[in-house]
């Protein structure tokens, strides 16, 4: 599991934008797809899904990633976005293409 804490600004309705709580997800999955890849290898997002549940208020959200599965040409993790208190503030989950390095 891979853990990022991100603090932020409180947007115009008192809650974080949505798009940059989508950006988090891609970053947390993103991050765990990187730590399976050889030197030889890269990835790319191919899909995005996200759940909100509740708006993204408090002093920092936490993205706890998991990678569900890696294949040899696609990679998909899911997430999970808390608040500060614990509250959870969107669900998400990520698809990723793996190719070689020398292709990018």
């Amino acid at each position: 599991m891979l853990n990022i804490k991100l603090q932020f600004w409180v947007g115009f309705f008192g809650g974080l934008h949505g798009g940059v709580i989508a950006t988090l997800i891609d970053a947390a999955v993103g991050s765990a797809v990187r730590s399976s890849l050889s030197e030889e290898e890269n990835a790319s997002t191919v899909e995005l899904k996200v759940n909100y549940t509740r708006p993204g208020i408090g002093k920092y959200l936490v993205a706890k990633s998991t990678l569900s599965h890696r294949g040899k040409t696609l990679a998909v993790g899911e997430v999970k976005i808390e608040d500060s208190s614990g509250k959870l503030v969107a669900l998400g989950s990520a698809t990723y293409m793996i190719f070689s390095a020398e292709k990018a």
